[in-house]
């Protein structure tokens, strides 16, 4: 990770988000993970009905009060399971494009955004747009923009934000970003202050007026371990700093959601297991795993939904499983 060489206000932002990334308090009863009912609070993993293998990490949101689950199918298709509360809808196939990327969505202006790569186009970004009722097919978001590792969406309520990893001799591993404004996407950029790179895909989320975009770092010729943040606030970026913590050590793309005024991150640990951690008042307390024993393969999701959490995990035998926190 190269260091920042931006001075100024810039720096003075970043040396406030360093400070609040070393802090990491004992969370013995505030945090949902180290509280001492918190085990109880987790329903345990079971698998998602539907009957379907999934290739890649699944992505889930919230949109119109349900929950919409995504995976990468076995035929590298995208299908769609939907939540009410109650039951799941089953697998639906979104037709049009092949991907061997884990997609990924948000919700902006009413509409549900649906984000993949696609194959046959030697990785184009494309976008599929749901209204509620149907979708419009998938089409090629502008700028010529390439990527083979997972993307991150979220929206700060005036933007949708897309971020992905280069691809050519020139940007591959480097972190670029578009935005959206209704009508019109921006040229593809590299993520400011500096070029920050990885090998393991991109996530965003937007918490407490901050959009937060999340990464692994690198290691040499290999994928690292350490993850990083960079947060958009007030039009500046405040830089990349490492998330510190004693358990925080992933290969994947690490996924975030908001639940009331508390941001959380999952990870898949380099042991396969699942840890969380919480930033309240913008200080991350120390990562704990998640109730339940899960292991797995892949990156997992977070989702907030029904005033409690989703985590959804890709088991080792390729079926969907969710652990539910209420």
């Amino acid at each position: 990770m190269r260091k920042n060489e931006a001075g100024g206000a810039a720096a003075s932002r970043r040396a406030l988000l360093r400070a609040a990334a070393v802090a990491v308090p004992a969370m013995a009863t505030t945090g949902l993970w180290t509280a001492p009912a918190s085990a109880a609070a987790w329903s345990g993993y079971a698998e998602v009905p539907g009957g379907l293998f999934t290739m890649s990490s699944p992505f889930a949101v919230t949109y119109n009060s349900a929950e919409y689950l995504f995976i990468r199918s076995s035929s590298d298709l995208v299908h769609v399971n939907r939540f009410d509360g109650f039951s799941w809808s089953g697998y639906t196939q979104l037709p049009g494009r092949q991907t061997r990327v884990a997609p990924t969505a948000a919700v902006y202006n009413g509409f549900l955004y649906l984000f993949v790569t696609d194959n046959a186009g030697g990785g184009k970004i494309c976008v599929n747009r749901f209204d509620g009722s149907s979708w419009s097919g998938y089409s090629e978001v502008p700028g010529n923009g390439r990527a083979f590792l997972s993307m991150g969406t979220a929206t700060d309520g005036q933007f949708l934000h897309l971020f992905h990893v280069g691809t050519s001799d020139r940007n591959a591993n480097t972190i670029y970003f578009s935005r959206f404004d209704g009508s019109f996407w921006t040229p593809h950029a590299e993520v400011p202050p500096f070029r920050a790179q990885t090998r393991a895909g991109v996530s965003a989320n937007f918490a407490n007026g901050s959009l937060y975009m999340f990464h692994a770092g690198l290691s040499g010729t290999g994928p690292g371990t350490r993850v990083y943040v960079d947060q958009l606030s007030g039009g500046s970026w405040f830089g990349y700093f490492e998330i510190l913590s004693n358990t925080v050590a992933t290969f994947d793309t690490p996924q975030a959601t908001t639940l009331g005024t508390s941001q959380l991150l999952a990870l898949r640990t380099t042991n396969n297991r699942i840890f969380i951690g919480q930033q309240d008042g913008g200080v991350w307390g120390q990562f704990s795993e998640v109730p339940g024993a899960g292991s797995t393969p892949a990156g997992p999701a977070l989702n907030a939904f029904g005033g409690g959490l989703d985590l959804f995990i890709r088991g080792h035998d390729t079926r969907v499983y969710r652990n539910t926190f209420r």
